[in-house]
C-alpha cells in the first residue's frame, strides 16, 4: 500500500511539473507574415562567418531575397582557414548590397563572435542592425515580418525562435531539452513583459535599434 501511496504522488507531482513546464512557453508576440513597408529605414544585417563556407552561400544568399526593400548585408570572415571568403566575394560581384570584410587578428579580451560583429557594426550605415549566424537561413519575408511587429510592439530589440534544423540522433535528443531548459529559465512572457528584468536574445537572429547598441572596445 505504501509504494501504491508514493508511486501515486510522484505521478500526479510530475503531472504537475510537466503543466507548469509547458506554460512557461506561452509565446504572446508572434511574428505573423507581413508585406514590404511602405517606409522603410536602412536595416544592415550583419553576419559573422568562420570557415562557414558549407552555409555561407545559402545564408547571404536568403538575405539578398528578402522583400524589404532597404537593406545591406555585411559578412565579416573572421580570419576563416576555408573558401568562405572566396565564395563571399564571388557573390559580392553580382550584387553590390554584399560587403564581405576580412577581419583583423582577435584582441586580448575579446571572444570571436562578439570582435567578429563589432567590426561588422563598424562598417555599417543602417537605423536598424540584423544579426544573423552563418548557419541560419530566413525566409524571404522575415526581415518585412520582424520589423513590422518591432514597430508594432515598440520594441528597441527584437528576437525570434528560430526553427532548428537537426540532423543527427543527439541532435534531436538534445536540442529539444536544451529549448525546454531555456523557456524555463527565462519565460517568454517574463522576458516580453517591460516591467521585468528578465532578458535573453537569441543568437542566431537579434534585430536591433543602431541608437541602443553600445559597442566597447572590449568584451
Amino acid at each position: 500500500m505504501l509504494y501504491l501511496i508514493i508511486s501515486t504522488t510522484l505521478f500526479l507531482l510530475g503531472l504537475v511539473i510537466i503543466h507548469w513546464i509547458h506554460n512557461q512557453y506561452h509565446l504572446d508576440v508572434v511574428v505573423a507574415p507581413a508585406p514590404p513597408p511602405a517606409s522603410a529605414p536602412l536595416v544592415s544585417v550583419c553576419i559573422p562567418a568562420r570557415n562557414e563556407e558549407t552555409n555561407v552561400r545559402r545564408c547571404v544568399e536568403a538575405v539578398l531575397c528578402q522583400d524589404y526593400p532597404n537593406f545591406e548585408v555585411i559578412v565579416l570572415d573572421d580570419r576563416s582557414t576555408d573558401g568562405t571568403l572566396t565564395l563571399l566575394r564571388d557573390i559580392a560581384s553580382r550584387d553590390s548590397r554584399l560587403l564581405p570584410i576580412r577581419g583583423s587578428d582577435l584582441p586580448e579580451g575579446w571572444a570571436g563572435k562578439p570582435h567578429a560583429l563589432y567590426q561588422a557594426v563598424s562598417a555599417a550605415r543602417g537605423e536598424w542592425l540584423c544579426f544573423v549566424d552563418a548557419d541560419t537561413f530566413l525566409a524571404p519575408n522575415a526581415l518585412s515580418s520582424v520589423y513590422a511587429k518591432a514597430v508594432e510592439t515598440g520594441a528597441d530589440l527584437f528576437t525570434v525562435m528560430t526553427r532548428q534544423i537537426l540532423g543527427s540522433f543527439w541532435e534531436r535528443t538534445v536540442m529539444p531539452l536544451v529549448m525546454t531548459a531555456l523557456s524555463v529559465g527565462f519565460s517568454p512572457r517574463k522576458v516580453n513583459d517591460p516591467r521585468r528584468r528578465d532578458a535573453i536574445a537569441n543568437g542566431q537572429f537579434i534585430f536591433i535599434k543602431r541608437k541602443d547598441l553600445r559597442c566597447n572596445r572590449r568584451a
